[in-house]
């Protein structure tokens, strides 16, 4: 007795089914998530003048060293291996406050911190650090 291949509309429907679920695989791929650490500056009259998040390196003995501009005359240099993200505040050379150590665990978790800076002009700005990024809102759940 051989066996017949479905045709017509069984087969029409086989396949649709096939490609829904070949389709659905490829909207969430899965996985742990990255750590990341999101930074946000708030100026005195209440604006947020800066944002952007830090992805941690995923391979071992990796590492990712970056520096921004995040108010006049202040940068912020963040160092990151897969284990942790070290921050420093700097403004003309001179480091403002003792650096930041946070863990990749914490990051994984709800880590939120905010720090004082007393910035040139006499001026305070406040600096949000935080395992969520601005575009986390946009990402699907």
């Amino acid at each position: 007795m051989t066996k017949r291949c479905p045709t017509g509309p069984r087969r029409r429907a086989l396949s649709l089914l096939l490609g829904l679920a070949a389709g659905g695989c490829l909207l969430d791929p899965g996985g742990p998530e990255y750590p990341r650490l999101g930074i946000s500056v708030t100026d005195p009259d209440g604006t947020v003048s800066f944002s952007d998040c830090l992805t941690l390196p995923v391979l071992l003995g990796s590492r990712v060293d970056d520096e921004w501009l995040i108010a006049d005359d202040v940068e912020v240099y963040l160092s990151a291996t897969r284990e942790r993200v070290t921050v420093r505040f700097v403004t003309s050379g001179q480091l403002l406050d003792e650096p930041l150590t946070v863990s990749a665990d914490s990051l994984r978790r709800d880590y939120r911190e905010e720090v004082l800076l007393d910035v040139p002009g006499g001026a305070q700005i406040q600096v949000l650090l935080s395992s969520t990024c601005g575009d986390d809102a946009n990402e699907p759940q």
